[in-house]
């Protein structure tokens, strides 16, 4: 890079654009900007200096919708374009002072109109149409000018009128980048032909291409194309005709906050995982939610929950056993209501599966009819079993071989007493 500076101010000390000064009241740091031919161009930083304390220049800078009515009819186009523009502008002594710059060679005045200058654009495009003024079928924007005809020979006609102002004034072109009597150009980004203005393919696909912002930088960079879009809406609008719309205002205020999703989408090149039905999806579990009798219920036959319950209540002991140090180490956290053990504000709903298990007897159905209820379809229910569809020609003593049991074995339970047994059971 230092090798390109120099390079570049060794060009504007030749070509007079620069001269060197030994000091300055106003110095701005040069800031090198490398363009895309390889070269650099210096502009200073004026931002610290003379941007801060000068009144800005006030010209227009024409829209593209005026530039391109002025060419409405042309057949054919020739584009110009100025060598290093706005250092054809000569700078008067007073001025020079303030637009000195700082470089690894030393101070550097400016004798041309520099790049930097926050004015140096409405100057520019104030100069050129001044000089370039009532000159049919022309469009000036800054340092490109646009040139047409009716005709060929109108055409020539004003791009020799043009020539002709710039060679008086003083003005040269850059010959690599001029096109001559062209059917189709390409000006400000559009692509200009007898037909009207078409988009240029390659800014298309990159606006079609381009990745979703990630952060604020990105984001500017999309800022242009609602302005690209607005002049377009009257067409839009034509399109949509054929439909049934209204458009609705609604301030920003009243729209909702959008989620982290909607706010970054997923890049459309994202493949589907194995996984991904399970992270769209929810179970539907088997059980309902749980409610206050139900936990109380489990706590009461949890072994370790059921302890707590009871130290919560009457007093912690200085020691505990392993399992309950968890429980002991919160014991200021815990507190019971309704049964429940709670830690703070949150219920500690315990493991119903490793609940203490209910006494049950042992039971092996194997009854001797196919039409005899199977108990064991009844063991898991809280309802008392009903008798009354059990065929009626079985003894008390046949019923019970049902459950693998004796008279004996029933009185000894205490289940039911034998009395009773022809009437109804129930079964805990």
């Amino acid at each position: 890079m230092r090798t390109k500076v120099d390079e570049e101010i060794d060009r504007l000390l030749k070509e007079g654009v620069i001269s060197p000064v030994k000091h300055a009241e106003w110095a701005a740091p040069v800031v090198p900007i490398l363009k895309p031919v390889g070269t650099v161009r210096l502009r200073g930083d004026y931002k610290l200096t003379v941007n801060t304390v000068s009144s800005l220049e006030q010209y227009p800078i024409p829209r593209m919708e005026d530039l391109f009515a002025a060419l409405t009819g042309g057949k054919q186009f020739t584009k110009l374009d100025m060598s290093h523009a706005y250092q054809q502008i000569l700078m008067d002594d007073e001025s020079k002072k303030y637009l000195t710059v700082n470089t690894h060679r030393g101070l550097f005045t400016y004798n041309r109109l520099p790049f930097g200058v926050a004015s140096a654009p409405a100057i520019f495009q104030r100069t050129m149409e001044g000089l370039l003024r009532g000159i049919p079928f022309v469009a000036v924007y800054l340092d490109d000018i646009l040139v047409s005809g009716v005709d060929e020979e109108d055409h020539l006609q004003n791009l020799e009128t043009v020539l002709a102002k710039l060679e008086e004034a003083g003005l040269r072109l850059r010959r690599s980048k001029c096109t001559f009597l062209e059917e189709e150009v390409e000006y400000l980004g559009h692509r200009v032909d007898a037909q009207g203005l078409h988009p240029v393919e390659k800014k298309v696909k990159a606006i079609m291409e381009a990745p979703n912002p990630t952060h604020v930088t990105e984001l500017k960079s999309y800022l242009g194309i609602p302005q690209m879009g607005s002049p377009r809406v009257q067409r839009w609008a034509v399109h949509l005709s054929a439909y049934e719309y209204h458009i609705v205002y609604k301030p920003g205020k009243n729209n909702a906050n959008a989620d982290a999703l909607s706010r970054l989408p997923l890049s459309e090149d994202v493949r589907e995982s194995e996984t991904a039905e399970q992270v769209l999806m929810i179970d539907l579990l088997d059980d309902t939610l749980v409610d206050t009798a139900k936990i109380k219920h489990w706590t009461a036959k949890d072994v370790i929950l059921s302890q707590v319950h009871g130290y919560v209540l009457s007093g912690w002991p200085s020691e505990t056993e392993a399992p309950l140090k968890p429980y002991h180490q919160r014991r200021e956290e815990l507190s019971v209501m309704d049964g429940c053990v709670h830690w703070g504000a949150r219920v500690i709903a315990p493991n119903k599966d490793k609940a203490v298990p209910e006494r049950k007897p042992e039971m092996v159905a194997s009854p001797p009819h196919e039409d005899v209820a199977r108990p064991a379809q009844h063991a898991s229910s809280d309802k008392p079993l009903d008798f009354s569809t059990l065929p009626r020609h079985l003894s008390p003593e046949e019923f019970l071989q049902v459950f693998g049991m004796t008279v004996e074995d029933f009185d000894r339970l205490a289940l039911w007493k034998k009395n009773d047994l022809k009437k109804q059971a129930r079964l805990f």
